[in-house]
Parts: C-alpha cells; structure tokens; sequence
C-alpha cells in the first residue's frame, strides 16, 4: 500500500518541550514529517514570554503551523495540555478557512465535554510538588533539587494555559 507524504505536528504536555517528540522520528515511515511546535516559553523558545492562556497561546500556534504547507495531508498530535491546544488550533484554522488537519489525535487528557475541576495552577509549590510526585514518571530525587524546582513556574503555568477553560 502507497502511503502519501504528510505532516505529522506535535504539540506538548504542560512544562514539556517539542524535544519529547524527537525520538518519536525513528517509529514512524519516511512519508511522515513529525514536525514538534515548541510553545513559547520552552525549548528554543525559553527566552520568549510564557504564555499562560489558551486563548493567547492559539494565534501563535496559528501562525506557526499556517507558516508551512498545509494542503498536502496533515494532522495534529496533542497530549495533556498539547491535546487542549491541538483542540483549539484546530478549530481556529476552520474558523479562518484553513485546510484542516485528515486527522487530529489527542491523549493525556479527558474528552472536551468533560471538565475537571481540578486546577494544579493554585497549588503551593510544595503541594504541586507532592501532586507531581504522586502522577509518577518523576524522581523524588530530582524534585528535592532546587534548580529544578525553580523551573516549577513555567510548569504552573502551564496548567493555568491547560485549566483556563
């Protein structure tokens, strides 16, 4: 079976980096272009202002993904706070008349029909802390350093862009 070349764009988890996608390259055939959009804030982008809303971060995910080739076959990849914004960025580019994405996959999160009432964004750092540790997939280690947590701020940030709707 023929498989047609498209663009495959993915878009992080609240804290995370398009870096956690890059090993995701290896997995998938040749036709695919994984193309991980790294949010301001983050990444390469560290030096730009966090963004700390959905609504503010949707047209600069817009101009970024319109800034290539959307009419050859495409689709969006979020997960956890990234399947909100793949969400948004999708409905965005139908509102502007875009060409939509053939597939949008989200994960990490519930269905957008059901909200949680679960806000991480108001928590002290020492209860995000101990909610981080309690998700697991972190060291207890790594969060006792305070290099780390100082990094704790862009995180809660992230989950006020992932809890403000």
């Amino acid at each position: 079976m023929m498989m047609r070349k498209g663009k495959l764009f993915m878009l992080p988890y609240a804290g995370g980096s398009a870096s956690v996608y890059l090993s995701w390259k290896k997995h998938l055939p040749a036709e695919v272009e994984l193309i991980p959009m790294e949010l301001p804030g983050r990444g390469k982008r560290y030096k730009e202002p966090l963004i700390d809303s959905v609504q503010n971060m949707i047209p600069v995910l817009l101009e970024d993904i319109t800034s290539h080739e959307l009419s050859a076959s495409y689709a969006i990849f979020g997960h956890s706070m990234g399947n909100l914004l793949a969400l948004e960025l999708a409905r965005e580019l139908a509102k502007q008349d875009h060409p939509l994405p053939a597939a949008l996959f989200l994960s990490g999160r519930n269905p957008p029909h059901v909200k949680s009432n679960f806000l991480r964004h108001v928590l002290s750092e020492q209860e995000l802390v101990q909610e981080i540790l309690k998700l697991g997939g972190t060291p207890p280690e790594l969060m006792g350093d305070s290099g780390r947590r100082g990094r704790l701020p862009r995180g809660k940030g992230s989950c006020k862009s992932g809890a403000d709707r």
